[in-house]
């Protein structure tokens, strides 16, 4: 599985998948490499687990990172191809230590489109969340990606899209591709209404009704509209659960 967050980050869909995946197959959860200007930083992640190499979650399941000596250098294309390839040779290492052979691969994001092919797969899956080129600033890297999951979408052997109009503007592409749209863990966020569900002592204090909201706060979170809804019901309660990005985050959100 190739995907942008690590397995430590806050749990998204991708997470939610391989988990269920790792159950009766053995997985390597494997996450963009880091930037070659972060190369010198202290880099933690959000579940002390090692930022960088393989970390066992499961029997089944492994999360990496590509080690620091392998980054990302946009700036210098050849170096970058240079680095790509041997990030794949030391993906193929780590494979080979955990006796995993003609591997699915699972692709979350089109810029991984170039690790199609090089680990004598036996299939090749692109699974599409979002419409990444909108949350691009810069045109030449919208055309970018474009063109990269064009690609992709060309050389899967399978797409899955979370909605059908995600689907339906990837079809001409590819045909064989299939709607599976987002879901919850349910008997987890049903626990919330068990009487025997304790309330932490936090939201003890905080006037009903509650309204929830689990997310990321990044720059693409419309704080206008969450202000406007509660400053015209000021009765309510907005309860935020999740991670807030540094300044650094969302400049990097903009970037990408």
């Amino acid at each position: 599985s190739f995907s942008l967050e690590r397995w430590g980050h806050v749990w998204r869909s991708r997470h939610h998948i391989i988990s269920h995946f790792s159950r009766s197959n053995k997985v390597i959860f494997a996450s963009e490499p880091i930037y070659i200007r972060d190369v010198l930083r202290i880099l933690e992640d959000t579940n002390g687990a090692p930022t960088t190499g393989v970390s066992r979650i499961t029997d089944n399941l492994h999360a990496y990172v590509p080690p620091r000596w392998l980054p990302v250098s946009y700036g210098y294309p050849r170096i970058n191809r240079l680095l790509e390839s041997l990030r794949c040779w030391k993906t193929r290492q780590e494979m080979r230590r955990l006796q995993m052979k003609k591997p699915i691969l699972y692709i979350w994001y089109p810029s991984f489109v170039n690790m199609v092919g090089r680990f004598d797969e036996a299939l090749v899956v692109y699974h599409i969340y979002d419409e990444y080129h909108s949350f691009r600033v810069d045109e030449s890297a919208k055309a970018q990606l474009t063109v990269q999951e064009n690609e992709l979408l060309k050389r899967a052997d399978i797409v899955f899209a979370a909605s059908e109009e995600l689907a339906a503007r990837r079809r001409p592409l590819n045909p064989n591709i299939h709607v599976v749209e987002n879901g919850v863990d349910y008997e987890l966020f049903a626990s919330a209404r068990d009487a025997k569900t304790p309330v932490p002592a936090d939201l003890l204090r905080i006037k009903g009704p509650i309204i929830g909201c689990v997310a990321t706060l990044t720059t693409f979170m419309d704080l206008i509209l969450l202000y406007e809804v509660f400053s015209r019901r000021p009765d309510w309660s907005l309860v935020f659960i999740g991670v807030e990005s540094t300044p650094e985050d969302r400049a990097r959100d903009v970037q990408k």
